[in-house]
């Protein structure tokens, strides 16, 4: 394999271990940063043999923010409905080439939650209230997610790579955050979850003569975790494309001993510029809290995801956003309105 092979490979192998926003304010276990490839979704490529990669991934969600009237009529409806000015995660990503075919990686994420606002419905002296809260701030370290993925396909099966995703998400994170007035915040506004739990996932990939075709799912089955809480199961799923920009043509060949889709160049790239565009779907189950279904809360969503990956050698750079295509999220949460990705990944 040539030195310009693993680089290639470095990226494509990678999306395995960061924590993306589910909705506007909810973390979940995704499938991490690249430097070829998808930017949201996982490839079926897995790291070279002895081959490793670091990588930070920035990811600001910004929700469709409602007013303080419309919270407090939803306090009103008994709806225990909330609000946010911006939703942050900074995630640093290790991965490694445990063979050929099985890459492993660990995620550790910080979280802000900016602003939250709450509605409030209180009874007092026979007077009904439904007022706002500002609760304020918050945030810390996020729940790891350690992760394995294994391409069952081998090296080359008529052109198309296969590979099965499965870990856990750690409770690594703090659960005892508090706001403005000292109250502790409820498990779904802390930056960790308390609780462990499985991800199980698939990835396709199929190289193109000038990029390549990816599909993913990966689901994170929730379970109990701090304050008697336990939030809903989310899933991801994606398709996406990738298309060589600028720089040297992409060339698939069938090496003589094996069928490794290797990419060979003309001669040794030293800046390429990949264009990516993705269709990411997500979905949310309801959170149950003391053994109460909380029926306001979980969604579905559709999102459009463009993006651009710039490479120089064993560094790489990658910029991209979500706008929602379709979303159907209960009134305990906002829409989101955009989201932006900034990521910067190097291999060794």
């Amino acid at each position: 394999m040539t030195k310009t092979t693993s680089i290639a490979l470095l990226a494509a192998a990678l999306p395995l271990a960061c924590a993306s926003p589910a909705y506007a304010d909810h973390g979940a276990a995704g499938t991490g940063p690249a430097t070829a490839g998808p930017l949201i979704g996982a490839s079926a490529r897995t790291l070279p043999h002895g081959k490793a990669a670091l990588s930070l991934e920035a990811t600001i969600a910004e929700p469709d923010n409602r007013s303080d009237a419309t919270l407090a009529a939803l306090a009103g409806a008994h709806v225990h409905a909330h609000d946010q000015d911006s939703g942050q995660v900074y995630t640093l990503s290790a991965a490694y080439g445990l063979s050929d075919d099985i890459t492993l990686s660990v995620s550790l994420p910080y979280i802000r939650r900016l602003a939250i606002r709450e509605g409030e419905h209180a009874h007092s002296g026979g007077v009904v209230t439904n007022s706002v809260v500002a609760r304020g701030n918050s945030a810390g370290i996020g729940d790891a997610a350690v992760l394995a993925k294994w391409r069952f396909t081998g090296e080359n099966h008529h052109g198309w790579e296969a590979a099965a995703i499965a870990g856990l998400k750690l409770p690594t994170g703090a659960t005892h955050e508090i706001d403005d007035e000292g109250e502790r915040f409820e498990t779904e506004h802390q930056p960790g979850t308390g609780s462990w739990d499985p991800v199980l996932g698939l990835a396709l990939t199929r190289p193109l003569p000038h990029g390549g075709f990816s599909a993913s799912a990966v689901y994170q089955l929730s379970t109990p975790g701090s304050q008697r809480t336990t939030l809903g199961d989310r899933a991801q799923a994606a398709i996406g494309l990738t298309h060589r920009l600028a720089g040297p043509a992409i060339e698939y060949h069938a090496h003589e001993h094996h069928d490794e889709p290797a990419e060979h160049h003309h001669e040794a790239p030293r800046v390429t510029l990949d264009g990516v565009i993705e269709l990411n779907a997500e979905w949310e189950g309801r959170e149950r809290e003391a053994g109460v279904l909380d029926r306001a809360s979980g969604g579905k969503a559709l999102f459009l995801s463009p993006g651009l990956r710039l490479n120089s050698g064993v560094w790489g750079l990658s910029l991209g956003g979500s706008i929602p295509l379709a979303q159907d999220i209960r009134l305990s949460h906002s829409d989101t309105a955009y989201r932006l990705r900034l990521g910067v990944s190097r291999g060794f």
